[in-house]
């Protein structure tokens, strides 16, 4: 994440007052979204946000509810659906899928998702379901 861009999350939380600054806290509202993007963004456990922001665990752990928190509530403003009124355009102009999918409209988001079995996996299979 750059620099603008986390600055802009940060104060997008706190002009909302979902991530309000109390007075005698020691946490900034900066750290408090440093920390959790450790942890979310760099896969860091609570205890090594401890050892880098020089908090307890139960500081850092309590922080990290609170922005998550804070970005679930910003999160409907956000993250709106698609329209669902017509199929997607690239379902609607492949010959491979419209007729299979046709009268799904919104069933696949206007999401191709493209997947394959690992071949660690040592298993055959059919229709979704291990043979």
């Amino acid at each position: 994440m750059t620099k603008p861009c986390f600055y802009a999350l940060v104060d997008a939380l706190t002009s909302r007052g979902l991530l309000p600054q109390g007075q005698t806290s020691r946490v900034t509202s900066i750290e408090e979204v440093a920390l959790f993007m450790q942890t979310v963004g760099m896969h860091k456990r609570h205890r090594d946000n401890m050892e880098r922001f020089q908090h307890s665990l139960e500081t850092i752990n309590r922080r990290f509810h609170r922005v998550l928190s804070a970005l679930c509530a910003m999160a409907p403003e956000l993250i709106t659906p698609p329209n669902f009124t017509e199929p997607h355009p690239r379902v609607a102009n492949n010959p491979d899928f419209y007729p299979y999918f046709k009268d799904c409209v919104g069933a696949m988001d206007g999401t191709l998702v493209p997947a394959w079995v690992p071949e660690w996996t040592n298993t055959d299979i059919d229709r979704g379901k291990a043979a």
